[in-house]
């Protein structure tokens, strides 16, 4: 990879890890983590990331710079999301190649309440599809269609924040699976 496309790949991606560090953190196990959390936006509110994620083996290595995760508050309790990530993908012996991924669409329905229940609890179906670019011919993205049907649980103990989130993965023409994660967050305040 040559220094200019390092630059402006990395750059943009430092600037906002730096925005980011400095405001308060805010304990969660939404992206970049795998695994989400029950949490909305809230009414009217976006919550915008950018994540990106590498995948490296010996037959060469894949890039997600950066992957964007748009979510929408319709309700208090609702979130719509849309995501899709840009793909730079570099097999051995192959030029790299570079396009847009799969996309993503998905309402989170947080059922229950921590102010009322002491437990957050949401269920968060979404739908991966191709995008309407070349992408799978050129071997940045899976063909198909994916439905993931999860549920996510969440409990603050003390400081902590416990996130759970397990759900099934329906691969159209392909293998179902069963995908689950666990993060433990603390929220963190800079000391000025």
């Amino acid at each position: 990879m040559s220094r200019k496309l390092l630059s402006v790949v990395f750059a943009p991606i430092l600037a906002l890890l730096l925005f980011n560090v400095a405001a308060t953190a805010r304990a969660q196990g939404g992206p970049p983590m795998l695994t989400d959390d029950p949490g909305t936006p809230g009414r009217g509110m976006w919550e915008v990331n950018f994540l990106s994620t590498m995948n490296h083996s010996s037959e060469g290595w894949t890039f997600d710079a950066p992957n964007v995760d748009l979510n929408y508050g319709l309700g208090n309790h609702i979130q719509l999301k849309f995501e899709t990530p840009w793909v730079i993908t570099k097999e051995k012996g192959k030029a790299a190649r570079s396009g847009l991924g799969n996309s993503m669409v998905g309402v989170k329905w947080r059922f229950l309440d921590e102010e009322t229940n002491n437990v957050n609890m949401s269920i968060y179906p979404q739908l991966e599809f191709n995008s309407p670019t070349r992408s799978v011919e050129r071997g940045l993205a899976e063909k198909g269609v994916r439905l993931f049907l999860p549920v996510e649980v969440s409990r603050k103990v003390g400081p902590l924040e416990l996130d759970g989130e397990i759900g099934y993965r329906i691969v159209a023409g392909g293998h179902n699976e069963w995908e689950y994660g666990f993060v433990v967050a603390r929220q963190v305040r800079p000391h000025f």
